[in-house]
């Protein structure tokens, strides 16, 4: 399943890791699962410095020093800077954390054209199992599509894995995250594509910030299942009033979940919503926004690592 942070769009996903309002595993429960019990038992640091003052200058340098098959949680401590580099790290390479050092920005300009895709047009790839990021800046600088270019579209991230975000399929949880758009007209920040009613995934955001320039909609519809909350978040004047759209489809109407639940700031007015999205009662918004029941945070969610 390969899922992204798309960017018709130009999305900068900030990953602002902070530990309040999640349930963090117990490294020393039984409930954690075993194979991340074993890894988190030794730890590796890889220092990154652009200044040459680390293991490596590059982030590419260092996911490449792990060994394939890597059974220990290896940290990538990234410092200060833009690391213009196109990173993948492949499924062989588990347990790999990124942790900024001063917010460090990861960004390349790739597009789909250039790439076969959008999906394979991410500045950084994810494939690897128990992989983590804090304090992060993802971004790809590709010029905005202006409607003429053929496969404009780009992508800051994508992920495949049991966690997934931000198109695609796949549950996933963000809190403390800020959602940037550079865009100048039009932007997107979801684009689900559940297609059964019996997957229980779902993108959900938690005391997020949508930030940034155009006209901004939370999440249109890829399948017509799809399913996104946003709750306690605050929203910039400039998301658009109707929030979501569906690309006209009738049946996405009847089946789509877009829910929103306390939000907060001038574009979190639902007055004008779409008529397919919904505002959450606190029963209706529980199971999401408790991390723990939704994506089982006590059995993997460890906090970032102290440095």
């Amino acid at each position: 399943m390969h899922i992204a942070v798309q960017a018709t769009l130009l999305i900068n996903i900030i990953f602002l890791i902070i530990p309040t309002n999640i349930i963090y595993a117990d490294q020393t429960s039984a409930s954690l699962d075993p194979n991340l019990a074993e890894a988190e038992k030794c730890q590796k640091i890889i220092k990154v410095r652009q200044d040459g003052g680390g293991d490596f200058k590059t982030v590419t340098e260092a996911v490449n020093s792990v060994p394939a098959g890597n059974k220990v949680r290896t940290i990538l401590s990234i410092g200060p800077g833009v690391y213009k580099e196109k990173i993948k790290v492949d499924r062989s390479k588990p347990f790999i954390t990124f942790y900024g050092e001063g917010m460090p920005k990861l960004t390349f300009d790739g597009t789909a054209l250039k790439y076969k895709g959008s999906v394979y047009s991410a500045s950084v790839i994810v494939e690897s199992d128990y992989f983590m990021a804090a304090n992060i800046i993802f971004e790809n600088t590709a010029p905005e599509p202006d409607g003429k270019m053929k496969d404009a579209q780009a992508v800051a991230m994508r992920i495949s894995g049991t966690v997934d975000f931000i198109f695609g399929r796949g549950k996933s949880f963000y809190t403390n995250t800020e959602l940037h758009s550079v865009g100048k007209d039009s932007a997107v920040i979801v684009a689900n594509a559940r297609e059964k009613d019996d997957d229980d995934s779902a993108y959900v955001f938690v005391n997020c910030k949508v930030t940034g320039t155009g006209k901004i909609m939370l999440g249109r519809t890829w399948r017509d299942r799809a399913r996104v909350v946003f709750a306690h978040t605050d929203m910039v004047a400039n998301v658009n009033p109707a929030g979501w759209e569906n690309n006209n489809s009738k049946l996405s109407n009847e089946h789509v979940f877009y829910g929103e639940y306390m939000n907060k700031g001038p574009g979190a007015n639902t007055d004008k919503r779409a008529s397919f999205a919904k505002n959450l009662t606190e029963e209706e918004a529980k199971p999401f926004i408790d991390s723990k029941s939704f994506i089982k945070t006590e059995t993997w969610l460890l906090p970032p690592p102290k440095l």
